[in-house]
C-alpha cells in the first residue's frame, strides 16, 4: 500500500514540474513572441487575433490552476493525503476558454504560414527568435500547439 502513495506522490510531482514548464511556454510566448509582434507592428491586431487567440486567458488561467496546485502540493502532510479537492476542483469550467482556441488553431496555424511567406519583416523575427535558447527549441507553431496538447494531459 505504501508503495501506491509513493506512486501517487510522484505523479503529483510530476503534475507541478509538467505544468510549471507548460507555464514558463505560456509566458515566452506571450512575452516573447506575441507582444513584440505586437509592438513593432509587425503584424495587424486583426493577425495577431487571429494567430494568437486568447492565449493570454489560458496564461492566466493556467497561473491561478498551477498557484492552487503548489499551494495544495506544499500542503501535503503524509503519504495518505488527497490534493485534489473543491479549490481544484472549481477550476474545471473556467477551462472551458480552451475551447475558443481550439476552434481556432487550424486557421491560426494556416495563417503563420501565409504570413512568413508574405511578411518579410515576420520571416526575419520568427527565424531570429527560434534561434534564441529562451526560446528552448521550439518554434511559434510548437508554441500555438502547446496548450492543445496540455488540455489532453489532464
Amino acid at each position: 500500500m505504501l508503495k501506491r502513495y509513493k506512486h501517487r506522490g510522484a505523479i503529483l510531482d510530476e503534475i507541478l514540474k509538467t505544468e510549471t514548464n507548460y507555464l514558463n511556454n505560456l509566458n515566452i510566448l506571450i512575452e516573447k513572441i506575441m507582444k513584440p509582434l505586437k509592438k513593432q507592428k509587425i503584424i495587424t491586431p486583426e493577425e495577431s487575433k487571429i494567430i494568437f487567440s486568447n492565449v493570454e486567458q489560458i496564461q492566466a488561467l493556467n497561473s491561478k490552476f498551477l498557484e492552487i496546485y503548489q499551494k495544495k502540493h506544499e500542503s501535503l502532510i503524509g503519504p495518505y493525503c488527497c490534493i485534489i479537492d473543491k479549490d481544484l476542483i472549481n477550476t474545471i469550467p473556467l477551462f472551458k476558454v480552451y475551447s475558443d482556441y481550439f476552434n481556432n488553431l487550424t486557421r491560426a496555424q494556416e495563417t503563420v504560414k501565409i504570413l512568413k511567406n508574405e511578411n518579410d519583416q515576420l520571416y526575419d523575427f520568427l527565424d531570429d527568435i527560434e534561434m534564441t535558447p529562451t526560446i528552448n527549441n521550439n518554434d511559434l507553431l510548437g508554441f500555438l500547439q502547446m496548450p492543445v496538447d496540455r488540455l489532453f494531459k489532464y
